[in-house]
């Protein structure tokens, strides 16, 4: 008798999942105008009805696969670089157990162009003078002596006193 329950229920388990099987795949290619692949783009897909969501990341060959349930999505693609694609798919009617597409992502048009930082090297505030010490004032392992010699208008005599444009400094902070 244990063994005729036992089947039974095998029986049941099999042929509900056999019938009750309602993912598939989804995959497919993300690639640029030129038809080169992109590697890493993100994918984000959320089912419509559930508001479930799955994230991932292409591959090295700019493929992607999900495996879904049957229903309504939408799929939100982004790349740096590109205008982020959003696309909406209804998979409730889609016959088999596949569902291949592949992407083609447009250049962007809110591209940052070349940008140029600069700032000024001796700034003066009040009775404060502060300078921007870069690579090209000092050596590695210069201590600040060897700094503070470098910058314009600042003296260092033999037994540390420093001067700035000709007064005595009684303060120097050092930051970084």
């Amino acid at each position: 008798m244990y063994m005729k329950t036992s089947i039974a229920i095998l029986f049941l388990f099999v042929t509900s999942t056999l019938f009750g099987q309602s993912n598939f795949t989804f995959s497919g290619t993300i690639k640029a105008q030129d038809g080169s692949k992109l590697s890493k783009a993100t994918l984000i897909i959320r089912n419509e009805s559930t508001g479930d969501s799955l994230k991932t990341l292409t591959n090295e060959n700019g493929i992607f696969q999900f495996v879904l349930a049957k229903d309504a999505y939408k799929l939100v693609v982004s790349y740096v670089g590109f205008d982020n694609m959003v696309k909406k798919y209804d998979f409730s009617a889609t016959p088999g157990l596949n569902f291949t597409e592949d992407i083609v992502m447009i250049p962007g048009s809110n591209m940052l162009g070349n940008v140029t930082l600069e700032s000024q090297k001796v700034q003066i505030k009040e009775d404060t003078v502060s300078y921007v010490v870069d690579s090209t004032m000092y050596r590695k392992n210069d201590n600040v002596e060897q700094i503070l010699k470098n910058l314009p208008g600042v003296q260092v005599d033999k037994d540390g006193t420093v001067t700035a444009q000709g007064k005595q400094v009684t303060k120097v902070k050092v930051n970084g």
